[in-house]
């Protein structure tokens, strides 16, 4: 098969966890494949996404700053524990 993405995406099984409404809300999700321009986010039931929110992967102790895209989120680079108020 013939990649045709500009980007190729690695297929990746992490869990994760999504925060949003300023900390107040999460979920649970897990990340299906990883690219330079996105990732690909699976959740356990229909969910709409905030437009903004972090991502949180336990496995790495790492926070990224992510905007959804439909059912793609493109994750930033933006790397990093944030700041509590």
């Amino acid at each position: 098969m013939i990649e045709r993405r500009a980007y190729p995406r690695h297929k990746t099984l992490i869990k994760g966890r999504i925060y949003f409404n300023n900390r107040l809300s999460s979920m649970d999700c897990i990340v299906r494949d990883i690219g330079e321009n996105g990732s690909r986010l699976e959740f356990s039931e229909n969910v709409t996404l905030p437009d903004v929110f972090e991502l949180y992967l336990p496995n790495k102790d790492e926070y990224f700053q992510a905007t959804s895209s439909g059912a793609r989120a493109t994750i930033s680079a933006s790397r990093g524990r944030p700041k509590l108020p």
